[in-house]
């Protein structure tokens, strides 16, 4: 089997601002028979799990721009925003090698090939049935998606403010050294995660039956 990947581009997930990122790309079939899929997609997570594997200095890089974010989740499309254009162009170079690691194209060739030859008239719609399949599993985890914004709405914002009010308390914090500073930026990780399971538990208790 033969083929070609064409057109890499990433954006946010479909049913998230910035948590999720995809990267999306067409492929062109040349062997056994010609075929193109467009739009095929693969998760910004698998692929920033294979760099791990091959070039944990870049997956150092990558984690070092997340952890300067500052921001709760996982916030993958935000990370591709901060990288640089010249990582960006390895991101999708590791993408193509990622996909050569897999069978997920090979698979998808084999169902858009069976489909056609069930149906004489191989529509755009019957193209993309897989990757249809595969979105609407992942829209249907968009209720799951809205609780976490929420979470880190309250988090992010919380944090925020504990923070600005210990520096204006106690403005000396800002003279300790570096290493102590990013201490202090996640000091209180764990009583905010602590305040919202008190606050869950709270409207659960009187959540109107």
């Amino acid at each position: 089997m033969r083929y070609t990947i064409h057109n890499i581009r990433h954006k946010a997930s479909s049913f998230d601002d910035d948590d999720y990122a995809l990267f999306e790309f067409d492929v062109h079939f040349a062997e056994p028979e010609e075929l193109w899929i467009k739009n095929y997609f693969v998760d910004f997570d698998w692929v920033h799990a294979y760099i791990k594997t091959v070039n944990p200095e870049f997956y150092d890089y990558i984690y070092k721009i997340r952890r300067g974010l500052d921001r709760w989740g996982n916030r993958a499309y935000l990370v591709l925003q901060a990288m640089e254009e010249e990582a960006i162009e390895q991101m999708y170079k590791y993408t193509v090698d990622y996909m050569a690691t897999v069978d997920f194209l090979e698979k998808s060739f084999e169902q858009r090939i069976a489909l056609r030859n069930q149906h004489p008239i191989d529509t755009i719609e019957q193209q993309m049935g897989m990757q249809e399949v595969i979105r609407a599993e992942k829209k249907a985890g968009i209720e799951e998606v809205f609780s976490n914004k929420r979470y880190y709405k309250f988090c992010e914002t919380l944090e925020k403010q504990i923070r600005e009010l210990a520096v204006e308390v106690y403005p000396d914090i800002l003279d300790l050294p570096a290493d102590k500073l990013v201490e202090f930026k996640r000091l209180f990780v764990r009583d905010i995660q602590a305040l919202h399971e008190r606050l869950g538990k709270f409207r659960w208790e009187n959540k109107e039956k």
